[in-house]
């Protein structure tokens, strides 16, 4: 059913964009559920220790399967030298556009990756904000502290 409000729907996929029961098919897998939803896919791409290989990486999501909409990415574990010097309360957003835009990691992977693809934001590696895994998922919310680390991270990285 649609109504006049536009709908916004959060599906965390499991795994990566194309696991799913088996090696061999999509079953099970985000980008079969993407396409039943014919839903948008925004890619969260791990950038640690990589520029020109998140690039091709990035491609190889795209072109695997045409059929699923991958619309836009947000680069993850991006290695910024001073955000852990940075009091992000007390921080303005200049001060963290100042920062993103003085990364050379930030510089290196918009050169490489350029207009094939629409980047959302940058989350840095950043101690703060690293979510505590356990076997097969994350731990809960409540399993750990970082939530208002996490606000400030989407509140001034992403778009």
């Amino acid at each position: 059913e649609r109504g006049d409000e536009p709908i916004v729907a959060v599906v965390e996929g499991c795994m990566g964009l194309y696991d799913g029961r088996d090696g061999r098919s999509e079953v099970g897998s985000t980008a079969e559920i993407a396409k039943w939803l014919q839903a948008p896919v925004v890619l969260v791409l791990d950038c640690s220790a990589m520029a020109r290989s998140a690039a091709a990486q990035l491609k190889g999501f795209q072109v695997f399967d045409e059929k699923v909409q991958l619309t836009a990415t947000v680069l993850n574990k991006v290695y910024m030298s001073e955000v852990e010097s940075i009091d992000m309360e007390k921080a303005e957003r200049r001060d963290i556009e100042a920062l993103v835009r003085s990364c050379p990691h930030v510089q290196w992977l918009g050169e490489a990756i350029g207009d094939s693809a629409t980047i959302l934001g940058v989350i840095p590696s950043w101690k703060k904000i690293a979510f505590p895994e356990r076997h097969l998922g994350l731990k809960f919310p409540s399993e750990h502290s970082n939530a208002a680390s996490l606000e400030l991270v989407a509140e001034n990285f992403l778009d």
